[in-house]
């Protein structure tokens, strides 16, 4: 069976309007089908895209992605040899980061849109940010000071982070439900660690080079200088936050709400 790319972005986008819009979407989706021509159905589908994006959980989705893309992008653009050092490196990390966006924002909207539960979307943002607050200060902490100082306070951020996601899938029950509770929090997690580990490599990048780890790294690497590949290797680490949190979170999710069904 073809894919029909305009289905699939109208449904995506409408899946985020709120409760008050959700017969609008449905009268959009309908209409959509008596639309002939290729390019015809991809002009309606764009246009439902534009008026999503100013209502409900698009907008703030939107918003989102275009402050973690511009980040980003200002890396890239005041260290090039990220990219120019590494082409194929560079390209896969692009690709991986592209992808996890996109990734974010499907599953944003469609989590916290009409087709989505508004409860486990909420329970679950509610417990991402309280535990994306401990995972952050952990980050910072173990980037600014002596790692092995903080690896108690890491290890337990890290489970207080866990303990949190299992209890959120735990609150709305079922493994479903969960899964989809600690997803949004994983979510909220990942993209709180992808903002703080950029934010240190841009403004702790001589904290960073004075690592002597690192930069015995550096010399067998075929970066053009120290700098360059701290904030590429940091920029790394925080491309891998966005896609280990929300799986790590789906998982202790589901996990707490199918022990929390079978308790009961």
């Amino acid at each position: 069976m073809r894919r029909d790319g305009p289905r699939a972005l109208t449904r995506l986008t409408l899946a985020a309007l709120p409760t008050r819009r959700a017969e609008w979407g449905q009268a959009m989706s309908s209409e959509l089908e008596h639309v002939d021509g290729r390019a015809a159905r991809w002009r309606f589908a764009l246009g439902c895209a534009s008026v999503a994006a100013r209502l409900g959980a698009a907008r703030y989705v939107a918003g989102a992605g275009a402050g973690v893309a511009a980040l980003a992008t200002y890396g890239l653009v005041r260290w090039p040899g990220i990219v120019g050092d590494d082409v194929g490196v560079g390209i896969v990390h692009l690709a991986v980061l592209a992808l996890s966006l996109s990734v974010y924002a499907a599953a944003g909207m469609g989590l916290s849109g009409a087709a989505g539960s508004r409860r486990t979307a909420r329970v679950g943002i509610r417990v991402g940010l309280a535990a994306a607050a401990l995972w952050a200060g952990s980050l910072a902490a173990s980037v600014l000071a002596d790692p092995g100082r903080l690896s108690v306070l890491g290890t337990t951020a890290g489970i207080a982070a866990a303990a949190a996601l299992v209890l959120a899938g735990a609150r709305c029950g079922g493994g479903v439900a969960g899964l989809r509770a600690g997803l949004c929090g994983g979510l909220v997690i990942g993209l709180t660690g992808f903002v703080v580990l950029l934010a240190l490599a841009y403004l702790a990048t001589g904290h960073l080079t004075a690592d002597p780890a690192l930069a015995a790294q550096f010399h067998t690497s075929a970066a053009r200088d120290l700098p360059t590949y701290a904030v590429g290797e940091t920029m790394a680490a925080a491309v891998a936050q966005l896609w280990l949190a929300p799986a790590a979170g789906a998982a202790l999710g589901a996990f707490g709400g199918v022990a929390a069904q079978l308790r009961r």
